[in-house]
């Protein structure tokens, strides 16, 4: 297969030819326009809508995410489709000619993103998520300005944190992850400015009472359950293990409780993993649903009494955490990564121990089930936290800010407000 351009240019153009952007977004992961769950490609595709005719996205080849690029108005869009394999002539010819060597299986999409830059006339160029393309992309253009929008607390361990000086400007999501970035290399060259995630505060939301015992029904959820909710896929770094020993441990202590899990399956069926799959099947205290669509994900907050992220990796700003609060759930997570950033213990949430998880978990879980008052005001202050702090709106404004070089009008504040 060769590497094939899909355009989606206003005015059914097949060519760049010249054409005048302010901005190049590059993203080569999930797909944009999205078309199943994901977290910032939705954010991606709402900047990309609200900055048009100036700015461009060159993204992974996915056909039912083209052709839904291919019903909108003015959008511009060009997507690769690509063999990922790196040939090794190719990797010594780069080398020998000092380009930055190959670092993984996205370099071609990454020549092709090249060649598609070359043929327009733009100064300023975003990079999405992977680290991979920025030296790059420097070598490529050394006069371009380079942001690079980083996605999770802390880049993945087979990245060295030397790739930031291969950009102009690092966006990250909280203060508390760039005070990370410094922490872990003690000079960073780039202008760094954090802005924080956004919901869509129209979308989700808590149900009404009424509204709350009526889906309760319909999805076969008896009134007089507690009922927590795992909004993540399976994956050991979400915490899996724990999710395990809770719904075990709960049997006998919170004997109304009701785990749903709504992610799809990525564990390997052995020790706990195995054991945790087996009790989806054989308990009455939860319900596995194998993998929800993002929209329906909405129903299953307004059902639900708390969110559990349990996350054993350094989390960036989930989007599953700050969905759940605007539906008016506290939040039970990890003290650990972006969330000490946006969660404060006791307030719109509850936070617990790395080193404690198992017991600070379930003591959260017993607390907030006989504690109606304290699962109340921790329902309120979130919702009302994260209709201060966290609307999409907010955040869309923010890259605005950026784009337009006003850096002075971003708005990163995450403190509780007053």
């Amino acid at each position: 297969m060769k590497n094939s351009r899909y355009y989606k240019l206003p005015g059914g153009k097949k060519s760049l030819d010249g054409t005048q952007f302010d901005w190049v977004h590059i993203y080569n992961g999930f797909p944009v326009p999205p078309t199943y769950d994901g977290s910032y490609n939705y954010l991606i595709w709402e900047l990309i809508q609200t900055n048009q005719p100036n700015h461009l996205l060159i993204s992974k080849y996915y056909e039912n995410s083209f052709k839904i690029a291919d019903t909108t108005n003015q959008t511009s869009i060009i997507q690769i489709e690509f063999k990922p394999k790196i040939r090794f002539a190719k990797w010594i010819k780069n080398t020998l000619s000092e380009t930055p060597k190959a670092l993984g299986k996205s370099k071609n999409f990454i020549d092709e993103a090249i060649k598609c830059i070359s043929e327009t006339k733009v100064q300023n160029i975003i990079v999405w998520g992977d680290m991979e393309p920025l030296p790059y992309l420097r070598w490529a253009f050394p006069e371009k300005s380079i942001t690079f929008a980083q996605r999770v607390f802390e880049p993945k361990p087979n990245y060295q944190l030397k790739h930031y000086e291969y950009c102009d400007y690092l966006l990250t999501q909280t203060k508390g992850t760039t005070k990370n970035i410094f922490e872990k290399e003690s000079q960073i060259l780039a202008t760094t400015v954090a802005i924080p995630n956004g919901v869509d505060l129209n979308k989700y939301h808590p149900a009404s009472p009424h509204g709350k015992s009526v889906l309760r029904n319909q999805l076969n959820i008896a009134e007089d359950k507690f009922v927590i909710l795992f909004p993540s896929h399976l994956k050991i770094s979400r915490g899996t293990n724990y999710i395990y020993d809770w719904i075990r441990e709960t049997r006998k202590s919170i004997p109304n409780a009701l785990f749903v899990v709504t992610g799809k399956n990525f564990l390997s069926e052995r020790g706990n993993s195995k054991a945790l799959l087996n009790s989806f099947n054989e308990s009455n205290n939860c319900i596995w649903l194998q993998g929800v669509p993002h929209d329906e994900m909405v129903k299953w907050y307004q059902v639900s009494d708390v969110a559990l992220i349990p996350s054993v990796w350094p989390e960036g700003m989930s989007m599953a955490s700050i969905e759940a609060m605007a539906s008016g759930l506290p939040v039970i997570a990890t003290k650990h990564g972006a969330f000490k950033d946006y969660i404060f213990h006791q307030y719109n949430g509850w936070l617990c121990s790395p080193e404690n998880i198992f017991h600070e978990g379930l003591a959260a879980l017993q607390k907030l089930n006989s504690d109606t008052n304290l699962l109340r005001n921790l329902s309120e202050n979130a919702l009302s936290y994260a209709r201060t702090r966290l609307s999409r709106e907010r955040s869309l404004s923010n890259f605005k800010a950026f784009f337009d070089k006003r850096l002075i009008d971003i708005d990163s504040d995450l403190s509780i407000p007053n």
